[in-house]
């Protein structure tokens, strides 16, 4: 079982996971695993949802909302973990929540202090 607690302090963080994942990841909690979970959604870091106006987002799941973070407890040790947007955030009709910690308010936003990859389709010609 994994519990988790919110993380309060500026702490940067180096390791991300999704739930189910915990586990197995946080073995390794030296490493960053943004990459390994992000390899998981888009394994070949080419897929991009329409946000149902104009623009393409791609499928980056911790990188919305890569700024904020949470600890949990895996295998006895406490790892910070970065946040990360649920399915609903690639929904341009879907209720949230839309990502862990309940940061966005809406789908296809970027939290303050993160970052994500979008294009505008009209610009493209």
């Amino acid at each position: 079982m994994v519990a988790a607690e919110p993380l309060l302090s500026a702490t940067p963080v180096s390791f991300t996971v999704i739930p189910g994942l915990a586990l197995i990841l946080a073995t390794a909690a030296s490493m960053t695993a943004a990459p390994s979970v992000e390899m998981l959604v888009d394994p070949a870091a080419n897929e991009y949802t329409f946000n149902g106006l104009r623009t393409l987002w791609s499928r980056e799941v911790c990188d919305p909302v890569q700024a904020d973070a949470y600890r949990i407890v895996a295998g006895g040790e406490r790892v910070s973990v970065s946040n990360f947007v649920h399915p609903a955030f690639f929904n341009p009709w879907a209720p949230g929540p839309y990502d862990r910690l309940g940061v966005l308010t809406e789908p296809f936003s970027i939290a303050r202090g993160a970052r994500s990859a979008y294009a505008d389709v009209m610009a493209v010609r």
